[in-house]
């Protein structure tokens, strides 16, 4: 399982609480990272931050539902495997669609400025596009 964690790039997500030398903190970077040459955190301490709720769970199960035995990553991440169908079969929620459709006018706004458009100009264009 860590083996495949790496391989897809989510090793990558516990380098971004890598030191930025700001100086919080007493112990030094080698501490911190194990003394990995990447500047990666401890995998398996910093495995239930990447998964502390089932909802963050269920996609990893889904994109490698495929290559691994579904019951065996629901094991692992501490989900049930019923929950991890019923999640698959699930619906989007009200909330979820109208992300979706936020995202959608933003990517659209964002476009229509050749992509330089910061959030002070999509936040005013929506305002305007609001009413």
């Amino acid at each position: 399982m860590v083996q495949a964690i790496e391989r897809s790039g989510l090793a990558g997500l516990c380098r971004q609480w890598a030191s930025d030398a700001t100086g919080r903190g007493a112990a030094s970077v080698e501490a911190r990272t194990g003394g990995d040459p990447t500047g990666a955190r401890h995998l398996k301490k910093s495995f239930s931050h990447l998964f502390a709720q089932p909802v963050l769970s269920y996609p990893f199960i889904a994109q490698y539902g495929q290559r691994y035995p579904v019951t065996i990553l629901c094991r692992t991440l501490g989900v049930s495997v019923s929950g991890s169908y019923e999640w698959r079969q699930r619906k989007p929620s009200a909330h979820e669609r109208e992300d979706s459709e936020l995202a959608k006018h933003i990517h659209r706004i964002f476009h229509e400025y050749r992509q330089v458009s910061g959030s002070p100009r999509v936040h005013a264009e929506l305002r305007a596009e609001a009413g």
